[in-house]
């Protein structure tokens, strides 16, 4: 079970690390494109037009179908990442659990005290 823990930990980390690299890759893409619009207006703007008419003329229909074809394939792999981070979060407290209680037994017993009352 200890390994199961360490792989997810390691799972976590390593999708943790890389949402950071793309986070940063999107934010320099967009910088970047901030940039060439800056420099170039005009082209940018036909690029806009363009873009809007092959999507205004692209039926709706498979844009949905395709969105959620693509929404399907990532469901699988997203659930499975995200029931391992669980798990390790699970292993994580319950190890901090169990680390924190000190044993506790019961107080010994040193006299056994008996006490009788008269039914009568």
């Amino acid at each position: 079970m200890e390994s199961i823990a360490s792989t997810a930990l390691a799972v976590e980390s390593a999708v943790e690390a890389a949402l950071r690299r793309t986070e940063m890759r999107a934010r320099e893409a967009c910088e970047r494109l901030k940039e060439d619009i800056r420099e170039n207006p005009a082209q940018a703007v036909f690029l806009a037009a363009a873009a809007g008419y092959v999507f205004n003329r692209l039926p709706m229909r498979s844009l949905c179908v395709s969105g959620f074809k693509i929404f399907s394939a990532f469901t699988p792999p997203t659930l499975l990442a995200l029931g391992i981070c669980k798990v390790a979060e699970y292993w994580k407290r319950r190890k901090a659990e169990s680390s924190s209680r000190l044993p506790t037994q019961p107080a010994p017993v040193s006299e056994v005290v008996i006490v009788m009352t008269d039914a009568a």
